[in-house]
């Protein structure tokens, strides 16, 4: 379950800075902490279509928070790309987003390549376990 509420501030057409954090703590007690100043774009839906699915969810799929926590579990890649929309899957339904089994199936079959960029465009500033970066 969330244990806090999302507050964001808009940077520009696409992305938003997470202000405040944003934890969740999952169903087999680990706890997902994003931090303040995380950089998101919400849920990577084509600008086209988000008069009809807006990357922030809408009344029907609030699906905001579950997307920064994706975002950040494929930012920070500590756990494998199946557990990271597994993950995601769970707190759409903590959220109560109606439609979270096809906006799950969707990002299981369709987010290898943004899992990947994130891969690289982030392994710079991740430091090996154990280290610290400097």
């Amino acid at each position: 379950m969330f244990r806090n509420k999302l507050f964001l501030e808009y940077i520009d057409g696409a992305e938003w800075f997470v202000r405040g954090g944003l934890s969740f703590q999952f169903a087999d007690g680990s706890l997902l902490e994003v931090p303040d100043g995380f950089k998101t774009d919400l849920a990577s839906i084509p600008k086209i279509i988000w008069s009809i699915c807006p990357p922030q969810g809408t009344p029907r799929n609030p699906v905001g928070r579950a997307a920064v926590g994706h975002d950040y579990l494929f930012a920070t890649q500590t756990c494998s790309f199946a557990e990271a929309n597994l993950k995601f899957k769970e707190m759409m339904i903590a959220d109560r987003v109606t439609d979270y089994e096809e906006i799950y199936l969707a990002v299981k079959f369709g987010a290898h390549a943004a899992w990947n960029e994130d891969q690289v465009k982030y392994s710079l500033q991740r430091s090996p376990v154990g280290c610290q970066a400097v």
